[in-house]
């Protein structure tokens, strides 16, 4: 072998030992599609955020416990909630958001959830959703009972407890 030939060789297997030596360096080129680690946190990003959507679809009087037609009706976990709240801590951040664009029986949910996580994150926006229903700036045009009311009372009562 000539050289050159040995050089070239040589070269190209010392880049090939760079690349794969590389491959965790922060300058190695990325795939478009991101790290694995990159794709992972996207993936249980949009789990956590598919789970919070399918709150938007419960209604507080089809998942009622015991009777209804009182000033509030009892609520406890379903599928729905389970889902959101097996996301833990992830799933906090978009709930205490989901409070400002939320419906009534969404909102219910939400809090339930923030209770069940014990999301003393959300106290500051949990008091702030008793504010706007106590000065009729949230659902003050709709007709209702007092479960959300309720729910949230729950969660200020109890967030102070929370370790």
């Amino acid at each position: 072998m000539c050289q050159a030939t040995h050089n070239r060789a040589l070269g190209r297997l010392v880049a090939v030992f760079l690349a794969v030596a590389c491959a965790g360096c922060h300058d190695a080129p990325r795939s478009p599609l991101g790290s694995g680690t990159e794709r992972t946190e996207r993936t249980t990003q949009e789990s956590v955020e598919e789970s919070i959507a399918g709150l938007q679809n419960l209604s507080v009087a089809e998942n009622a416990l015991g009777s209804s037609g009182g000033p509030h009706v009892g609520i406890g976990g379903n599928s729905v909630t389970k889902k959101v709240i097996d996301h833990g801590d992830r799933a906090v951040p978009l709930l205490i958001k989901g409070l400002d664009t939320s419906g009534w029986d969404e909102s219910v949910f939400i809090v339930f959830c923030l209770r069940e996580l014990r999301a003393k994150v959300a106290k500051d926006r949990v008091a702030r959703l008793e504010k706007e229903i106590r000065d009729e700036a949230r659902f003050a045009s709709m007709r209702r009972d007092a479960t959300l009311e309720v729910q949230i009372k729950f969660f200020l009562r109890d967030v102070d407890t929370w370790k």
